[in-house]
């Protein structure tokens, strides 16, 4: 029987291909609204018939069925996706209402290829008008992931390398912060440093202590804790000593990485003070006129409430063009060439290849490599960094501090937190800064399409977005990154949809 219909196969095949090209040429469009659940995708290779296998209603709500994966692969070895539970667990990702071919009143015979007898046979589905999938140009790029969710996995992730929930709970405040605010290279793109941090020997749990304290200064001993909650200890000590002194100035040993800067100075503000805050961090950066690493980022952050509700000044910067994070989070998201002051190859040299700056280069200061660009006032930021940090706290400083790569040893890094009261000075200091703000902002662009910004404007606007999206925005890389980090540390995904 079998050989007898072998004959067959080929040009019945033959004729569903023609068929196919057919219905690119006389098919109209009707709409149809996707309501449901199981997400299939053809490899990217498969090129334009990607079709989302969902249940589908039509535009007037009859019919509903499930179909199969529907989609046309051409024969040259194009593999199909495994089918993903993303569109199952996240039904308010699914696409918006998108359109299908049809012909007459019947849509097109969408089919794919199966392998039988060395042969392709067509295989037909859903051929009647209401059960067509809708069909998506690409797969979305971007997902947004509800906070407390987000907050939640930080905290079982570090639970799970036996970190207090405390403890945890402030880790996860932080990162979240960075990620809302648009700082991914500080958010949950470190996790997995500090998971690996807590598992190789830092305290996740403890407090910092007081060593010394003179009028409105204070010396502190981190103890190795989680620089999250050393560096929070310091600022409502800092807040304290300045509501006492009109100034509070803290400073710290035998702290850890302590995130993004801004963190910090923007709680203090928040106490309706001017907050700064200073960190060193591992040597990182190529000094200017050296072929070695010398010198950490070292970033300064300095933050003050105005009188508009929301508004402010807020400054974070690092000593070198460009923090690490930077770098790192060009790779995850494929990026195969960052600009050419960003960083250096191991020997110093300017280099646009984030692997070449990640795997035994480094970053150039602020100004780049050339000092007619100011690469000296880079390299000097930094150096005041470690006056402020590792010398005045006791801690490491320069080369003596660790490489963010040699976790088993104590990171002891030093950090600065001051917070001062503005009513111990001119009295119209909130109103002025709204005013400097709003001049400053007002200010004729030199491209009429960007307008003038002032710091912690891209912050907010940052912060907007995600307040608009419902949740956290993260990349179609960061999203895998994570993904692998929850399955390392036996912990639950958070849920996410695609940001449409």
């Amino acid at each position: 029987m079998v050989s007898r219909l072998r004959p067959f196969f080929l040009p019945f095949s033959i004729f569903s291909v023609l068929l196919l090209a057919a219905q690119g040429l006389v098919c109209r469009k009707e709409k149809v609204s996707p309501v449901g659940m199981n997400f299939g995708a053809m490899n990217v290779e498969c090129g334009q018939y990607v079709q989302h296998c969902l249940k589908v209603r039509m535009w007037d709500g009859t019919m509903i069925r499930d179909c199969d994966p529907l989609a046309f692969c051409p024969p040259d070895g194009s593999k199909v996706f495994k089918n993903a539970d993303y569109f199952c667990s996240h039904p308010s990702s699914l696409p918006p209402p998108t359109v299908i071919p049809s012909i007459f009143s019947y849509h097109c015979p969408f089919f794919s290829f199966r392998p039988l007898f060395g042969h392709f046979l067509p295989h037909f589905f859903c051929l009647l008008p209401h059960f067509l999938p809708p069909m998506l140009s690409s797969p979305p790029k971007e997902f947004v992931a509800p906070v407390g969710e987000v907050h939640a996995f930080v905290v079982k992730c570090m639970q799970s390398v036996g970190t207090s929930a405390a403890h945890a709970a402030q880790l996860a405040d932080l990162l979240l912060d960075a990620d809302i605010v648009g700082h991914y290279s500080h958010g949950l793109n470190r996790l997995c440093i500090y998971i690996e941090d807590v598992a190789s020997g830092v305290k996740g749990d403890g407090e910092p202590k007081v060593l010394k304290q003179k009028g409105a200064t204070a010396w502190v001993d981190g103890c190795d804790l989680l620089g999250a909650v050393v560096g929070n200890f310091c600022t409502e000590l800092a807040i304290k000593l300045a509501k006492e002194h009109g100034i509070g100035w803290v400073v710290c040993k035998r702290s850890n990485h302590y995130g993004i800067c801004q963190h910090y100075p923007k709680k203090i503000a928040n106490a309706g003070l001017l907050g700064l805050s200073f960190t060193n961090t591992s040597p990182i950066i190529f000094p200017t006129r050296s072929s070695q690493i010398g010198l950490g980022t070292n970033p300064i952050s300095c933050c003050a409430n105005s009188r508009e509700k929301g508004d402010g000044f807020i400054l974070d910067m690092a000593a070198s063009t460009v923090a690490l994070g930077k770098v790192e989070i060009a790779k995850v998201n494929g990026k195969s060439a960052i600009p050419s002051a960003w960083g250096a190859d191991s020997a110093g040299r300017p280099s646009t290849d984030p692997l070449a700056v990640l795997d035994g280069g480094g970053l150039l200061p602020l100004g780049g490599v050339s000092e007619e660009n100011g690469s000296h006032k880079g390299t000097g930021i930094a150096m005041m960094g470690e006056l402020f940090c590792g010398l005045l706290g006791g801690a490491s400083f320069g080369k003596n501090v660790r490489s963010w790569r040699e976790v088993q040893k104590s990171a002891n890094l030093g950090q600065c937190f001051v917070a001062i009261d503005p009513e111990c000075f001119a009295p119209t200091f909130v109103d002025n800064l709204q005013l400097f703000l709003d001049q400053t902002r007002g200010l004729k662009p030199r491209d009429p399409s960007k307008s003038v910004l002032v710091p912690g404007d891209p912050e907010r606007m940052n912060s907007e977005r995600s307040a608009k999206a419902g949740g956290v925005i993260y990349s179609e890389g960061q999203i895998r990154d994570l993904e692998k980090l929850a399955k390392k540390q036996n912990v639950g995904m958070f849920h996410y949809k695609a940001n449409l």
